[in-house]
């Protein structure tokens, strides 16, 4: 795989993981990924993994709006589409990040989230100022070997804290919170064996990756269609 696809695809990981801890359905094949029901906060609806299906996407896309009268939102990975022609509004684009680990076996300088205090603890941390009123991370995500939650703890709270995603061929790190970009990577090459480490920012976040080590591979972009 290209890193490009790389990072789509263990994005699409991260999804099918946290739909199924919501109980959610789902379709994933080689061209897109596809829910019906209404994601959890900051998620989409649909993601692209093949650039060809651009225009199935579109449809896609457009057929769910009517369906559930919904607004529905898009990850575009390969920046594929030209969503103001059909509608679309651009959310945010950002971009993609990996990072070749070295040699040598690296240290989590933080403790893995167990329980689901903790896990309320972290999130509350993560999702300020503002925290959605829908948890994004219910407890049985805690029951998934595949994600797997780092924190810095002070107390009965949280100061930073990661997430990271597993995948065949690489580890996804997201949700970065806190004031150490550079902890977060260790955590994540600290279960990485080797595999190159993914993920996606913008803004600040994007810098604060970048200086970490990670460096750019690509584009996304993030699309809504308003409900009619």
């Amino acid at each position: 795989m290209t890193p490009v696809e790389l990072c789509v695809h263990n994005n699409a990981d991260l999804y099918d993981a946290i739909f199924r801890a919501h109980s959610f359905t789902w379709t994933r094949d080689d061209r897109l990924w596809v829910t019906r029901d209404e994601p959890p906060p900051y998620y989409s609806n649909s993601l692209l993994l093949d650039p060809d299906s651009a225009p199935e996407l579109l449809t896609v896309m457009h057929e769910l709006r009517d369906t559930t009268a919904r607004t529905i939102f898009c990850k575009d990975g390969y920046r594929a589409i030209f969503g103001e022609r059909h509608g679309l509004q651009l959310l945010f684009p950002a971009t993609w990040i990996v990072h070749h680990p070295g040699k040598g076996v690296e240290r989590a300088p933080w403790h893995i989230v167990r329980t689901p205090g903790q896990l309320r603890a972290w999130e509350d941390a993560w999702a300020l100022p503002s925290p959605p009123e829908t948890r994004v991370f219910p407890a049985s995500v805690l029951n998934d070997p595949a994600l797997i939650f780092f924190g810095q703890e002070a107390g009965d709270r949280y100061l930073a804290g990661c997430l990271v995603n597993m995948s065949d061929g690489c580890v996804g790190l997201s949700n970065v919170f806190g004031n150490s970009y550079a902890d977060a990577l260790l955590c994540a090459l600290s279960l990485a064996e080797g595999r190159p480490v993914v993920g996606y920012e913008l803004g600040e976040s994007l810098t604060a990756a970048k200086s970490a080590g990670f460096k750019a591979v690509g584009s996304l972009n993030v699309w809504t269609l308003p409900a009619a």
